[in-house]
């Protein structure tokens, strides 16, 4: 699991219940409920960091899913120039979280002449 940073050095593990609850959180406050309830049990369980770990971890989402709309970029590059493709390769595209790495995949998707010439890539 990655660690989030927090400004004063501190590190804590990103752990799915961690984003799970962050995504509850977040989807409270957009729907208004009570923001103020959502901020004591934030709150409660950061002692006293809850804003800054809420917007580490918002970050943190936003990174993934900028680094899976990458992937789904490779994985339809790929569709597109060969037509399917086989389920070890798609699962070690979406494995990947590294948006740099992800962005050079898509430029090998186009450029390579076939399917086995990327995949000897991605290794």
């Amino acid at each position: 699991m990655p660690l989030l940073e927090l400004p004063e050095g501190e590190r804590v593990e990103v752990t799915k219940e961690l984003l799970d609850f962050a995504a509850k959180a977040f989807a409270a406050n957009s729907r208004k409920l009570d923001a103020a309830a959502v901020s004591t049990a934030v709150e409660s369980i950061f002692k006293g960091k809850g804003q800054k770990m809420m917007k580490t971890i918002f970050e943190e989402r936003e990174a993934i899913g900028e680094a899976r709309g990458e992937a789904k970029m490779v994985v339809n590059a790929l569709r597109t120039r060969f037509g399917k493709v086989p389920k070890g390769i798609e699962k070690a595209i979406f494995e990947m979280s590294d948006s740099i790495a992800l962005e050079s995949l898509h430029v090998q998707a186009i450029q390579s002449d076939t399917l086995e010439e990327f995949a000897e890539g991605l290794a």
